[in-house]
């Protein structure tokens, strides 16, 4: 796996990573397209700059973690993504 902000939504600039890896939201049976930058809600221009690349398993569900469940609306500037997977 890699998993991490790349600071980029454009596929040419990701072809080093989908060359050996797969991407889970494009992937995953289950996705969520949502943005994953938000800036502290105050992004403009919210953007999917968050990625998780993987080998040998299979994406099951993938998904940006938004929302208020931690207690406050924005833990960082970046929303966490997770991909659940099947080995």
């Amino acid at each position: 796996f890699i998993v991490g902000d790349m600071n980029t939504q454009k596929e040419e600039d990701l072809t080093a990573y989908e060359t050996w890896l797969k991407n889970g939201r494009k992937n995953a049976p289950e996705t969520d397209d949502s943005p994953t930058y938000q800036g502290f809600g105050y992004s403009k221009n919210p953007t999917r700059l968050d990625h998780i690349y993987y080998r040998n398993v299979k994406p099951l569900r993938y998904q940006v973690l938004s929302g208020k469940n931690y207690g406050v609306e924005y833990i960082s500037d970046h929303y966490p993504v997770m991909l659940t997977v099947k080995y």
